[in-house]
């Protein structure tokens, strides 16, 4: 089994975020395959980059929603779709 680099690990992230919209942690962990720890270090890593952006949890009327959602940047969303064409070129 072959381990994942770091910016294989990010772009499976941003991918994730990008086919589902804003994912809490958890989902995101699910859809990238990765541990919590490792996890929330490449989070916060995008999140400094400006690739991803961190939504608080739900305030007001109607709002249930307790845990921190992350969405992509403008950013994040070129980043994603330039690593989608890099590996379809490679293939």
């Amino acid at each position: 089994m072959t381990r994942r680099s770091t910016l294989d690990v990010e772009m499976d992230i941003l991918e994730a975020v990008n086919e589902n919209g804003a994912l809490k942690i958890t989902h995101i962990i699910y859809r990238a395959n990765l541990g919590g720890k490792y996890m929330s270090a490449r989070v916060s890593d995008l999140v400094e980059k400006g690739l991803l952006l961190k939504r608080a949890p739900g305030k007001g009327e109607g709002t249930t929603r307790t845990k921190a959602m992350y969405a992509l940047t403008d950013r994040g969303v070129d980043a994603a779709l330039c690593w989608r064409k890099v590996k379809e070129y490679l293939r």
